[in-house]
């Protein structure tokens, strides 16, 4: 297998660049919460493809309380846990 042409990675950088500087308000980092472990595998293969900038934004953690939820249902009706849930995921940013 050949590696990706040079054309796509520059392509990449540069709509990141200018996604940073049109909105540079959701530039933030990215938290991807419970992802299995061959699945953060993979992306740990695709991640350097991407440019340095997402590379920094990008934060794989656990959330115990998204966790025990079988349903995401509750988030949206229960006060008690989607404050629980707000608290975990404010306390898991870097």
């Amino acid at each position: 297998r050949k590696a990706p042409d040079k054309r796509f990675s520059q392509a990449l950088t540069s709509s990141s660049d200018q996604y940073e500087s049109l909105y540079p308000s959701l530039a933030g980092p990215t938290m991807i919460l419970n992802l299995p472990l061959i699945l953060q595998a993979f992306v740990g293969l695709l991640k350097p493809l991407f440019p340095k900038s997402v590379q920094e934004r990008l934060v794989f953690k656990r959330a115990p309380v998204l966790a025990s939820l079988k349903e995401l249902t509750p988030l949206g009706v229960d006060p008690i846990i989607k404050t629980k849930f707000v608290r975990e995921v404010v306390s898991l940013l870097p």
